[in-house]
């Protein structure tokens, strides 16, 4: 099946209770905007597939869809995926529903002029989420990844973010489970409140002020993030206790790989990051888990980070994306009063853990020239 509208939605649903697009096993189906939308009625039709309401695709066949302008999918409700295969490739944004969006599985692949994947709702501050419960996302994005006005939740799948401006984005950030990949030209993960603009703060504003409500939870899975701004960046509390989190970057001392406004703790998991040494911020003393940060000359993209106990067992390890200065380690083996081997690169460090918390870190650039004990924040 083919449909194009060379000037408005290829389908449009103005008023209706639920709809369902379901695409039949085995087929291959195209729907393509032209390239303007004429007003047909009050309404803003902005994407090839436009609804007013709460609008589910699903089924087990293919559905490419091109919007040469405007977005691909656009619901002023609900916007769920629970199946099938989606080819995407719009101006704007992917994605996008004004109340949620939410993908329980299905394949899709994602290219955007702006967000892959968008929810914003001005009316409800409690709406406008993203919720990933499944699927394989693969997203190319001119701006965010993901973008949600309020909270965004992962707890399953395999997603890919080739290309963002950030890579997920919301006032809160929730990732309990699934394999994540995000590579992008400022903030891999960003917790921050507003409409989209990468929750930038301006015009005077205190940009260390803590967000109201706004935090990053990492409790499972296994992330990756390349990023040329803060790799992991929460205008409130970050939170990490479980899972596996590995940040490349930043290589400019303009950012670290740790940026939070609140409380910044780690009570399990594995996190390991690799980037610039300008902005450096540690894990705060309120963490339960063991943590060193240390400084070192310039390592090349491609060296590998490894941390060996005192009988030369090889706790964690991992190959970086990026040059970097700055290494922080935390795993659930480091204990307090035992002794560790850091390698980086060409660089190894003997390291004793007289507290949890080895090496002090803040912004601006106040630690300089190596580890140094802990210090109250």
């Amino acid at each position: 099946m083919e449909i194009t509208s060379k000037e408005s939605a290829a389908i449009y649903v103005r008023s209706a209770d639920k709809v369902f697009i379901t695409t039949v096993s085995g087929s291959s189906n195209v729907l393509t905007n032209g390239g303007i939308y004429t007003a047909i009625d009050d309404n803003n039709i902005d994407a090839v597939i436009f609804s007013k309401d709460d609008l589910t695709l699903n089924g087990e066949g293919i559905l490419t869809i091109n919007a040469a302008a405007g977005h691909a999918v656009v619901s002023k409700d609900d916007l769920v995926l629970t199946s099938g295969t989606y080819n995407i490739s719009a101006e704007k944004h992917g994605l996008s529903g004004k109340d949620s969006v939410r993908i329980a599985d299905g394949t899709y692949h994602i290219t955007t002029g702006k967000d892959g994947i968008h929810a914003s709702n001005t009316d409800d501050t409690s709406l406008g989420f993203i919720y990933i419960a499944g699927g394989n996302i693969d997203i190319t994005a001119k701006d965010d990844g993901m973008h949600a006005d309020s909270a965004l939740l992962i707890a399953d799948g395999t997603i890919q973010v080739s290309e963002s401006y950030e890579g997920l984005e919301g006032l809160t950030i929730d990732i309990t489970g699934g394999d994540i990949d995000v590579t992008s030209s400022d903030d891999g993960l960003n917790a921050a409140g507003g409409n989209d603009s990468s929750g930038f703060k301006g015009g005077g504003e205190d940009i260390f002020a803590v967000e109201e409500g706004s935090y990053i939870h990492i409790s499972g899975g296994t992330i990756h993030v390349s990023a040329s701004g803060d790799g992991i960046d929460s205008n409130g509390d970050l939170t990490i206790s479980g899972g596996e989190t590995y940040v490349s970057g930043p290589t400019n001392n303009g950012n670290g790989s740790l940026d939070y406004n609140g409380k910044g703790v780690i009570t399990g998991g594995i996190f390991l990051a690799a980037g610039s040494s300008g902005m450096t911020q540690n894990f705060s003393d309120s963490s339960t888990q063991g943590i060193m940060m240390v400084t070192v000359d310039t390592q090349a993209a491609g060296s590998i980070i490894s941390l060996t106990d005192s009988s030369e067992n090889e706790l964690v390890s991992w190959t970086t994306d990026k040059e970097y200065t700055s290494v922080i380690v935390s795993c659930p083996e480091i204990t307090e009063g035992e002794a560790y081997t850091l390698t980086a690169g060409n660089s190894t460090q003997k390291i004793i853990m007289d507290s949890l918390i080895y090496g002090n870190g803040d912004m601006g650039g106040q630690m300089k020239g190596g580890a140094a004990p802990r210090q109250n924040r």
